[in-house]
């Protein structure tokens, strides 16, 4: 289960925020992310034929 608002794939905030959300393993995680970071996520699922879409939070998440 995904919780009650669905799944959220990604964030769409800027690229520095969002590793700086991986906290002491932000310098880890970093270097993955800027090679498949939020917007790729999201290209990677279209390619599937899943749709996304940004919510008012910023979550990315599948269109229903």
């Amino acid at each position: 289960m995904a919780g009650k608002s669905g799944l959220n794939l990604t964030h769409a905030e800027p690229f520095a925020p969002f590793v700086a959300r991986y906290g002491a393993q932000s310098d880890w995680v970093e270097p993955w992310l800027a090679d498949f970071g939020a917007e790729a996520l999201r290209e990677w699922a279209r390619g599937l034929g899943v749709d996304t879409f940004v919510g008012s939070s910023g979550r990315c998440s599948p269109r229903k």
